[in-house]
């Protein structure tokens, strides 16, 4: 088989375009992680990337690698287990699956906790500089590991779901938050907002949310599917939003 030169495989991974790309599994769910590692990393700041409810696949790897080409040791994080990717949300397994973590708080945290400890034991992440990211669920499980007082500099989520946030815990808090969700989400109406800004205003922690206008859910994902009433690509609030993340990660980082 040949190889191009930009490619190469070797044991535990492969080496593209300046990065070291490796699968990992880890903690209790047989979780299978992807992990991306600049050439030559050595205490960088690192970055989960949880992935929407569909479960871990190209959109999480597309975004870790964004995040790898920035500098950061970036984890695709798989926070079903065994590396399970659903058809979609209307799929039975997908949503059993979905719902068993919805609905149990301490698993959410502990399912996050699990990639923050194999990313922050890597010899190329600085441990103290920590943030996590993600899409719908996958927010709510970044924000919600932050709301634990777990250790991170930044949590981020991009159309995420507000309702199952623990939000008595904000006093807790040690990251920094940011939402950037569309006006136009029906998995996060305005009362969701409202609520989590309510939730939020008297602790001293610093937060933000950024709306856009008319944006619906899924507006990160050019390949996003369903009913384009409720899911559909936004160019523009894409990368406003992704603009706004990789400000919030630099200045959290001191870098």
């Amino acid at each position: 088989m040949t190889m191009c030169e930009s490619e190469q495989r070797f044991a535990g991974g492969r080496r593209r375009g300046g990065m070291i790309e490796e699968k990992v599994r880890y903690g209790a769910g047989d979780s299978h992680g992807r992990l991306f590692v600049p050439e030559g990393a050595s205490s960088r700041p690192g970055v989960i990337v949880f992935p929407g409810g569909g479960g871990i696949g190209e959109a999480a790897y597309r975004s870790a690698r964004r995040l790898a080409e920035q500098g950061y040791v970036t984890l695709a994080a798989d926070y079903y287990g065994g590396g399970y990717r659903g058809a979609d949300m209307g799929d039975a397994e997908n949503l059993r699956r979905f719902q068993e973590l919805l609905g149990d708080v301490g698993l959410m945290r502990s399912r996050a906790k699990e990639a923050f400890d194999v990313l922050a034991a890597r010899p190329e992440v600085d441990a103290e500089r920590v943030a996590a990211i993600g899409y719908c669920f996958g927010g709510a499980m970044a924000v919600e590991f932050a709301l634990s007082g777990a250790a991170l500099r930044a949590a981020i989520g991009f159309h995420m779901l507000l309702n199952p946030l623990t939000l008595s815990d904000a006093g807790k808090l040690k990251a920094r938050l940011l939402v950037c969700n569309g006006t136009r989400d029906p998995y996060a109406p305005i009362e969701d907002v409202v609520a989590f800004e309510a939730g939020m205003r008297d602790h001293d922690a610093q937060w933000q949310v950024n709306l856009y206008g008319g944006v619906r859910h899924s507006f990160t994902d050019p390949d996003a599917t369903g009913d384009p009433e409720v899911y559909r690509y936004d160019a523009h609030a894409d990368r406003e939003s992704w603009n706004a993340a990789t400000f919030l990660l630099r200045d959290a980082f001191g870098s």
